[in-house]
């Protein structure tokens, strides 16, 4: 299995990732944003993607970086895993793959993950700090004292933040 940051090469698995969060997300009865190949594409150029594939180029995960106020804020996205390989230890090796990419990326910002899945709290929790919108959709990601991105079942919205977290 190789774990790397995906090249424009890997463009090629931007549907079959796009068709994978969608499948993954109805089959937990969850609201993740839809994403489409385009979106994907453009997470591989800006150099803010991670994906794992097969010796022999099989797709096996993926997971992207987005960013706010110029990189002071940092979440790692979009995790997903072919069903195959589930269970298997890839999506902690993909998250810590996209962290360390983050922290490359990004030295000084404030690192965060959002998940709708227990799962991939668990890994984020050796990471950074969480927040489960299964759990509490109207709570905040806690970044700063500043304004940040609400995580919504629509999407993302720009709301005042309520209470202050440092991941540093």
């Amino acid at each position: 299995m190789i774990i790397r940051v995906a090249t424009p090469e890997d463009k090629k698995y931007s549907a079959i990732i796009c068709e994978e969060i969608a499948s993954s997300a109805k089959a937990r009865g969850t609201g993740i944003a839809t994403r489409t190949p385009e979106y994907i594409e453009q997470k591989i150029d800006e150099g803010k993607a991670v994906i794992a594939v097969t010796d022999e180029g099989e797709w096996v995960g993926f997971c992207y970086i987005e960013t706010w106020s110029h990189g002071e804020y940092v979440a790692n996205s979009g995790l997903i895993v072919a069903p195959a390989f589930r269970k298997s230890g890839v999506a902690k090796s993909i998250k810590q793959k996209i962290f360390n990419l983050s922290r490359e990326k990004y030295p000084d910002a404030k690192i965060f993950g959002l998940t709708t899945g227990l799962a991939v709290m668990k890994i984020n929790s050796g990471n950074h700090p969480t927040m489960n919108r299964q759990d509490s959709l109207k709570r905040y990601a806690t970044v700063s004292s500043r304004h940040c991105r609400r995580f919504t079942p629509s999407g993302f919205s720009v709301a005042k933040i309520q209470s202050s977290y440092s991941s540093n």
